[in-house]
């Protein structure tokens, strides 16, 4: 496939909630309530909470998002902030101290993606600066594949890298990448699976694309090739162009990743590509448009 590709990275459904299949082992962000409402991990969620973000590394991550999912919190009475990324949030705050009315993240999870809420946890119910803030895609990941990371074919295939010897990785000066291929080669372009884009997620791309981008109709595709990492990609029908401001579509696009697991990618259609092999993101859904 000659020529280049526009991509961006993510780093980082409410009808399908993931069960333990019998005899597999616990999992660590299941729907059980015996774990749930834990005020031991609530201290341990307090003390990552007070971790400078420059030093939030990997062993970070192991703490902090099994406490942030069971533990102990209070939820406030009007609970839905907007972030200074413009997306919203259900606020979780530490607890004071005395008697609170306690809730936790396992709890609300699916009322997350059934409203297209990230969660954002504060130290206290006093608290104006969040500590740390989870998007709505990452919240998927916790229930259906059981990690903060992502899907395991994707995170797998981002650590593994392109293929050197097809594909050369550039930075593109608009923003996001060059993928320039070294000769022809066979993908696959197709419609995703309902599991690879779930309900919640499509509603929350189909609302920001119509409201946002001012797309009419906004179509997908999947958009499978070996040499990539990872080698599935959400291919959109959108151009740099269609962005709200074209000079930093780079910045509109990261926004999109804020819907999808992390690890996953998004792809704009290339230059003399057709949508003729795209499916309506509106199908994926019965919420077209998101709250």
């Amino acid at each position: 496939m000659a020529g280049f590709l526009k991509r961006l990275f993510g780093k980082g459904d409410a009808q399908q909630r993931p069960s333990t299949p019998t005899g597999a082992p616990a999992r660590r962000f299941g729907n059980d309530r015996s774990r749930m409402f834990d005020l031991e991990q609530t201290r341990v969620l307090n003390a990552q909470l007070h971790v400078p973000f420059e030093d939030r590394e990997e062993n970070w991550s192991e703490a902090f998002y099994p406490a942030a999912w069971n533990a102990s919190i209070a939820v406030p009475a009007e609970p839905i902030v907007e972030g200074p990324d413009g997306f919203r949030y259900l606020r979780l705050d530490i607890p004071a101290a005395g008697p609170f009315e306690s809730n936790c993240l396992a709890n609300l999870a699916g009322y997350c993606l059934d409203n297209t809420l990230g969660a954002v946890f504060f130290l206290s119910p006093d608290a104006t600066a969040a500590s740390a803030a989870i998007p709505l895609g990452q919240i998927y990941s916790l229930m259906r594949y059981d990690s903060w990371e992502g899907d395991p074919q994707d995170v797998a295939e981002r650590r593994r890298g392109p293929i050197e010897q097809g594909v050369d990785v550039d930075a593109h000066p608009a923003g996001g990448q060059r993928l320039t291929f070294r000769e022809s080669h066979e993908i696959l372009l197709g419609a995703p699976s309902r599991e690879f884009l779930p309900s919640p997620l499509a509603a929350g791309l189909h609302h920001h694309l119509t409201a946002h981008w001012r797309t009419k109709e906004p179509m997908v595709g999947l958009l499978v090739d070996p040499l990539l990492a990872p080698s599935r990609n959400l291919l959109l029908n959108c151009k740099p162009e269609d962005t709200p401001d074209p000079e930093q579509f780079a910045a509109h696009v990261q926004r999109l990743l804020w819907y999808l697991p992390p690890a996953r990618s998004l792809m704009l259609l290339p230059e003399g590509w057709s949508e003729e092999n795209m499916v309506p993101l509106a199908s994926y859904t019965d919420r077209t448009k998101a709250n």
